[in-house]
């Protein structure tokens, strides 16, 4: 992550937060445990799945909460656990959402004692359901605008999302009609593409943005109030 990192970030506070518990039992388990580019998980591009380099994991994580103190955290479209791993070590209680059965079975092997795993379709999902949640924290699919309707139906849940997205999903006149009711307010520049493991790179630009649903629609010309930051 870049050099200009917020003085206060969980990174700091996980010396003294009591989820040190946690973030030994995490340690314990191997890396294999969530996603890098795991060996021998398996990969359905169907379901989009192009899964979260543990690096760039650990620097959202880190961004998400640098704000808060320990949060109650929605991801709901968790993988293999990616962010799951860094945002329990930071003594986040997490509510994982996965629709994949094999990466449903992988989460539940995660040693973390404030980790809820939830087998199903988010998008399918009454966001009552599951609760109300301090933030919530993706990497969704991006076929088909899947991005933005993960963002909107997780902001029925929660006040706020950090995710990472393709840059794209800035632009298009489809879009436009979405930004004029969300916000960023905070905005990461990814300089460099991530590697999704193995052979998957990405094949375009990606970025990490801190969103929030507006109380009235954006009138034209009117600016977002972003806070923006470029990585490595």
């Amino acid at each position: 992550m870049n050099s200009a990192r917020d003085p206060s970030s969980c990174a700091d506070r996980e010396l003294q937060s009591p989820a040190d518990q946690i973030s030994r039992d995490l340690q314990d388990k191997p890396d294999q445990s969530c996603l890098d580019g795991v060996t021998g998980a398996r990969v359905d591009r169907e379901l989009s799945q192009f899964f979260t380099p543990a690096a760039l994991a650990e620097d959202v994580a880190d961004w998400a909460i640098s704000r808060l103190h320990y949060s109650d955290v929605l991801e709901p479209s968790a993988g293999r656990g990616a962010l799951i791993k860094p945002l329990a070590m930071l003594g986040c209680s997490m509510t994982a959402v996965e629709i994949d059965g094999d990466n449903v079975r992988a989460l539940r092997e995660l040693r973390a004692t404030k980790l809820r795993v939830v087998d199903g379709d988010f998008l399918a999902m009454d966001p009552n359901s599951l609760g109300v949640f301090d933030l919530c924290v993706m990497n969704p699919p991006y076929e088909h605008n899947q991005d933005v309707a993960f963002i909107e139906h997780a902001l029925h849940s929660s006040d706020r999302v950090v995710g990472i997205f393709q840059s794209r999903i800035l632009h298009s006149k489809g879009r436009a009609e979405f930004w004029r009711h969300h916000d960023i307010t905070r905005m990461a520049i990814l300089s460099s593409r991530p590697r999704f493991g193995g052979e998957h790179s990405a094949k375009t630009d990606f970025l990490v943005l801190e969103i929030f649903r507006r109380a009235a629609p954006r009138r034209q010309g009117e600016a977002t109030p972003a806070h923006v930051e470029w990585w490595p």
